[in-house]
């Protein structure tokens, strides 16, 4: 009997003394903004022009790429604040802010307003994509059309760019 009560108390004891692993809570949900809020990195990039067909402008390791994104950065912070490092290494601070029922997302800087499509955004991936017209004034599209040209991407019936970004590890 003193041994049936002693494994009784032992076996009642490793289990008070055993953490449960799934305490049947779900991790909260995250807001759009909280998902953004980290830093991200091009994992490819697509220019369709016209009727053209679609243009693979980057591919994240891939041998050759037209344009070499692999420097690119987009650093989004919870307050507001963004930092860009451009192609050449370079950095650009500014303003974020998430519009149209979370599905646009707006990048401000010194010069230049910036406004993309979120096509898919989760934890693990976001993908961006915009519209510019060719006989745009927009400065943006201004900006994107001159640097199409530099690559030599024809602009003629205006450019829809799609990227797609994943966090840094």
């Amino acid at each position: 009997m003193k041994k049936s009560l002693l494994f009784l108390l032992l076996g009642v004891s490793f289990l008070w003394s055993c953490k449960k692993d799934d305490d049947g809570t779900q991790p909260a949900a995250q807001t759009k903004t909280q998902l953004v809020a980290r830093t991200w990195e091009v994992q490819s990039g697509q220019a369709t022009v016209g009727a053209l067909p679609t243009l693979n402008i980057y591919t994240k390791g891939a041998a050759q790429n037209p344009a070499d994104l692999s420097k690119f950065r987009l650093a989004f912070n919870s307050n507001g604040q963004v930092t860009q490092t451009n192609i050449d290494g370079s950095n650009q601070t500014g303003t974020w802010k998430l519009g149209e029922n979370d599905t646009k997302i707006t990048i401000s800087g010194s010069q230049i307003t910036d406004t993309w499509t979120i096509d898919n955004l989760t934890d693990k991936n976001l993908d961006i994509s915009r519209t510019v017209q060719e006989n745009s004034t927009n400065p943006a599209d201004q900006n994107w059309i001159q640097l199409a040209k530099t690559y030599g991407v024809p602009t003629t019936g205006g450019i829809k760019l799609a990227v797609k970004l994943t966090p840094v590890p």
